[in-house]
């Protein structure tokens, strides 16, 4: 048995969404630069090679978060599944969100409501399988709206 130790790596994107139940502006359509932050908990290791002393190449869990997380949301607009009055009023002007590739606009369908806590489970759920194959398990999301405000998923459920 090895020693256990957590790797951490976070990427950046530009988005907007929208809350519609929430009772506050934040029903409105609004932007974030939004902060996703992966701490990935495993074994260091200590066979001779390119990883050896790591638990995960920050270079590999960058290309995980850039391709998995950055590329599907940078400067995109989130919406929720449900959120039928916004996807109406997107596809009355310019097309189908569902089906249609060439929109004007990069429109993302999303199977939550587009929260800061939705958005850590769904890189969770993402990525926890693309490193369970080599052993390893997400220890927390992080997901950051603003610099000050930030919601963390552990993988936990009730």
């Amino acid at each position: 048995m090895g020693h256990i130790a957590i790797t951490s790596k976070s990427i950046e994107f530009d988005a907007g969404h929208r809350v519609a139940e929430h009772g506050s502006k934040c029903r409105n359509l609004h932007g974030h630069r939004y902060k996703v932050c992966v701490d990935v908990e495993g074994v260091i290791k200590t066979s001779k090679g390119e990883d050896h002393g790591m638990v995960l190449d920050f270079g590999v869990l960058k290309e995980l978060l850039t391709t998995y997380v950055h590329d599907v949301f940078d400067h995109g607009f989130i919406v929720h599944k449900d959120d039928h009055r916004l996807i109406d009023m997107f596809n009355e002007y310019g097309g189908d969100i569902r089906h249609d590739e060439l929109l004007p606009w990069k429109i993302i369908e999303f199977p939550y409501v587009p929260t800061a806590e939705n958005m850590a489970l769904w890189v969770y759920l993402e990525l926890q399988p693309k490193l369970s194959e080599s052993g390893m398990a997400i220890k927390q999301v992080l997901v950051y709206e603003t610099p000050t405000s930030m919601a963390a998923y552990t993988g936990g459920t009730t």
